[in-house]
């Protein structure tokens, strides 16, 4: 009777053996992970300025449920584009690592399955470098200066303290001067083609050319921090005239080196468009408003960054309330500036943080709220200052005016009877 017993219980612990070993076929050891990075030169990285980590694992996505990141000295801070964490995280398969102490640093992401075991580690060395001020070539133009608008169409740069006014030679609705300071992007009408199309000058040669590809609605112009890429708002021309407000933009570019012209996002395809944007002069990420199409849809407009090598797109941040202008990214990549008209939040010049997600915080209140509310404000100075377009005396007309980066130091820059509208900065 012992020897039944003992016969059963051999049975059923070799059935829980048996169901133990076939119930999950993937193995550790067939499981691997790579870490990718973006925003690093030369695996360098300056201080205040962010690179973006990814796990990519291979055989074994399924049973992969959290990445656990570290870093070993220390060095950097890491950050979900939000919030800032502490070193170990866990995160999904992406994080962002921002220099803060110069000096060597290692990243690492260990991979852990639903059975909280870890089944793969990775690292990636890279090293934290203090800024350096490493003199500039500006091209065609002897120092930094601010881009605006001088009347209706006339485009214009000057000097940061509003000296030396220069005529650019183009006109158009907006304007864009590369980062090398060689070429101006703008876009003009076409009275034969019947629409603005986008344009590239060399200011050297004075060689123009036409960027292909569009059928008379391109808009908004900004270049990558390496002046080899134009980007610029244009509807799929597929798209047909029967959009309410217009057909939707995505995010267009141009290739400068390849000559090739082509489509960075395509959210019309999900009654979604690009509706402001602005560049990194870290990482040349995009980030750029999210709007729905769809009349009534009851979709607030989201602050979204997309990765141009990876296509990736993060929504960072849903807006209740979104920019009246354009949107401008800090040097250091740090934060976001818009302005905008609320009457819940206020009227002025809001900062949203994208290291500990604060914001959108108002750094400016708009002095005269009969008039015209601050427009287009942009970073310049290396980012000590903020220039944009308003009416802040009560005059007629809109000039340049200037805070620092905290919303005090109020100034003027310009005082010229036509209106001028802010563009850019070339620094």
């Amino acid at each position: 009777m012992k020897s039944i017993k003992l016969t059963k219980l051999f049975f059923v612990f070799a059935l829980v053996m048996l169901w133990s070993c076939t119930g999950d076929d993937t193995s550790p050891s067939d499981i691997t992970v790579t870490i990718e990075a973006t925003g690093l030169s030369d695996d360098k990285l300056s201080v205040n300025n962010f690179a973006t980590f990814r796990a990519i694992v291979e055989g074994g996505e399924d049973i992969v449920v959290r990445y656990k990141w570290s870093l070993s000295a220390q060095r950097g801070e890491l950050t979900d584009g939000v919030t800032t964490m502490p070193s170990p995280s866990l995160s999904d398969d992406t994080i962002r690592c921002v220099g803060r102490t110069a000096g060597d640093e290692v990243i690492t992401v260990e991979v852990i399955d639903t059975k909280n075991t870890v089944v793969a580690v990775a690292s990636m060395p890279f090293t934290i470098i203090a800024l350096v001020d490493v003199p500039k070539d500006y091209g065609c133009f002897d120092q930094p200066k601010l881009i605006y608008q001088r009347g209706s169409l006339s485009k214009y740069v000057c000097n940061f303290d509003g000296s030396n006014p220069q005529y650019l030679g183009v006109r158009g609705l907006s304007v864009a001067i590369s980062p090398n300071g060689r070429w101006i992007a703008y876009n003009d009408y076409d009275d034969g083609q019947t629409g603005y199309f986008m344009y590239l000058r060399n200011c050297e040669t004075n060689e123009t050319i036409t960027i292909p590809g569009g059928d008379g609605d391109d808009y908004t112009p900004e270049f990558s921090h390496d002046s080899k890429i134009l980007y610029f708002l244009r509807p799929n021309p597929s798209l047909e005239e029967n959009f309410a407000s217009g057909r939707p933009t995505d995010l267009a570019a141009y290739n400068l080196e390849t000559g090739e012209d082509y489509f960075v996002t395509t959210l019309y395809q999900s009654s979604e468009e690009v509706s402001r944007f602005t560049v990194s002069k870290v990482s040349n990420e995009i980030a750029f408003i999210r709007n729905s199409t769809v009349e009534d849809s009851g979709i607030s407009p989201r602050l979204s960054i997309l990765n141009p090598a990876s296509g990736l797109i993060t929504d960072v941040y849903t807006l209740g309330f979104g920019p009246n202008s354009g949107i401008d990214w800090s040097p250091n990549g740090e934060d976001i500036i818009f302005s905008s008209a609320s009457t819940t939040n206020g009227r002025g010049i809001f900062r949203f943080n994208l290291i500990d997600g604060i914001g959108p915080k108002l750094i400016f209140s708009d002095l005269s709220p009969q008039s015209l509310p601050p427009l287009f404000p942009h970073y310049y100075a290396n980012g000590t200052r903020i220039a944009w377009s308003g009416q802040e005396n009560g005059q007629n007309n809109q000039n340049i005016w200037s805070i620092d980066a905290n919303g005090n130091d109020l100034q003027q820059i310009t005082s010229d009877s036509p209106n001028e509208t802010v563009n850019g900065v070339l620094e």
